[in-house]
C-alpha cells in the first residue's frame, strides 16, 4: 500500500512471511502472501476458510503495539472503516489479536475486503493523465466515500492516490483511514480506567499527513476538519488532469510552506493535453484548493454535485449514463437537507 518502513522492519516482515505463509490467523484466515507494507504495518492477502473469500489483513507493527497511541491509532482505523458503510470505502470485516512471542503486548490485525485492481498512484504513474470525464468520475466517487465518513464524524486526513484503489471496473475504493480524526466526542470510547480518553492522537501544532496533499491549515498545525479532505481531492483532481502535482520537489517543510502560501499554476500555463487545459473542471479544482477552508465547498456531497452538474452541462448524454446510476444519487446529510429547506422558505418569503 505504497509506503516502505525501515530496512530492519522489512527484514522482520520477510522472516514472518517465510514462517507465516499458509499459517491460519484468527482461526479462519489462511495466509496467502504479503502484499506490501504501509506506515502502520504489513499488508497480507488471506483466504477466509469460512466464507471462501480472499481478504486482506493489515497487521500492526509489533513495536507500535508497545505504545498506547500506536494501538489507539490502529483501533481508530478499525472503527472508522466499520462505520463508513459505502460502496466506495474499503470494507472492514474483522479484527484479529495476535499474541507475541515475548508475552508482552500484542499485534493487531484489521481484516478488510480485497480489491482486485491497482491504486490510483500506480494508474497515474502508468497513464499520467485522465481525460475530464474519467477524472470527474473518480473525483465524484472519492467525494461520495468521504461524504459517508464525514457524516459520521470521520476525517481521513491523509487522502492521496496511494490509498485510493480502482477495481477492475474502474470503481473507486478509498482505504487507509489509519490517521483518521473523529470530530464527534460521542464516538470516543472508555479507557481501561472507565473514563473517556479525550486526548487527540495528534497534539495541537503537530503536522500529520503527506506534504504533497496536505491542506494549509494542517500545515500550520491548526485544527483539521472535513474540508481538509476536500483540499486533498483538489490536489488529486489537479494531478489527474494536469499530469503533475501543483507543488512538488524540495523537502517536507518547503512543500508545506508552498501549500500554505503559493497558488497553483493555471492549467493553460502547463505542458498538458490541450483538451484538459480548457476543462470545465478547473474552477471546481480552484475552489477545492482555496487556502481558507471556509472558501471551499461546505461538504463532500456539495463538491460531488458541483462536479456532476458541470459534466451534465457539458455532456448532456451523461444524464442517462454513469453519473445517474446508483449510487450516484447525491443524497445529502440531514443537515444539508435542512439548510436547503430553510433556503427555500427564505426565497418564498422574499417573493
Amino acid at each position: 500500500m505504497g509506503e516502505h518502513g525501515s530496512e530492519a522492519g522489512v527484514q522482520n516482515l520477510e522472516f514472518q512471511m517465510k514462517k507465516g505463509s499458509g499459517e491460519m490467523w484468527g482461526g479462519r484466515y489462511r495466509v496467502t502472501n504479503r502484499l506490501g507494507e504501509g506506515g502502520m504495518g504489513a499488508v497480507w492477502r488471506v483466504y477466509d476458510e469460512q466464507t471462501g473469500r480472499d481478504l486482506v489483513v493489515k497487521r500492526l507493527h509489533t513495536e507500535l503495539t508497545q505504545y498506547e497511541h500506536g494501538v489507539k491509532r490502529f483501533q481508530r482505523e478499525i472503527r472508522a472503516l466499520a462505520k463508513a458503510e459505502n460502496p466506495f470505502v474499503v470494507k472492514a470485516h474483522d479484527v484479529i489479536i495476535f499474541p507475541v512471542s515475548s508475552g508482552q503486548g500484542m499485534d493487531l490485525g484489521l481484516v478488510m475486503e480485497y480489491v482486485e485492481g491497482k491504486d490510483l498512484f500506480d494508474t497515474l504513474r502508468d497513464e499520467r493523465y485522465f481525460n475530464e470525464k474519467r477524472a470527474a468520475a473518480v473525483a465524484i466517487e472519492i467525494c461520495l466515500a468521504l461524504a459517508t465518513a464525514h457524516a459520521k464524524g470521520i476525517v481521513h486526513r491523509d487522502l492521496k492516490p496511494e490509498n485510493i484503489f480502482l477495481d477492475n471496473d474502474g470503481r473507486v475504493k478509498v482505504g487507509d483511514f489509519g490517521i483518521t480524526g473523529f470530530t464527534d466526542p460521542a464516538l470516543l470510547r472508555p479507557t481501561d480506567f472507565g473514563e473517556l480518553d479525550r486526548r487527540p492522537l495528534t497534539a495541537p501544532g503537530t503536522v500529520f499527513g503527506t506534504p504533497e496533499y496536505l491542506s494549509p491549515e494542517a500545515g500550520m498545525g491548526e485544527k483539521v476538519g472535513s474540508r481538509a479532505d476536500l483540499y486533498a481531492v483538489g490536489i488529486i483532481m489537479y494531478r489527474m488532469l494536469a499530469g503533475q502535482l501543483p507543488f512538488r520537489g524540495g523537502n517536507k517543510m518547503s512543500l508545506i510552506q508552498r501549500q500554505i502560501n503559493e497558488t497553483p499554476k493555471p492549467f493553460n500555463e502547463l505542458l498538458m493535453p490541450e483538451e484538459n487545459k480548457e476543462t470545465i473542471l478547473e474552477p471546481i479544482v480552484r475552489k477545492l484548493l482555496a487556502k481558507n477552508p471556509d472558501d471551499r465547498y461546505r461538504t463532500a456531497n456539495e463538491a460531488a454535485r458541483a462536479i456532476a452538474e458541470a459534466m451534465w452541462k457539458k455532456y448532456p448524454e451523461l444524464k442517462r449514463g454513469r453519473f445517474t446510476q446508483e449510487p450516484y444519487n447525491f443524497i445529502s446529510t440531514e443537515e444539508e437537507a435542512a439548510e436547503r429547506a430553510e433556503g427555500k422558505q427564505e426565497k418564498r418569503k422574499a417573493a
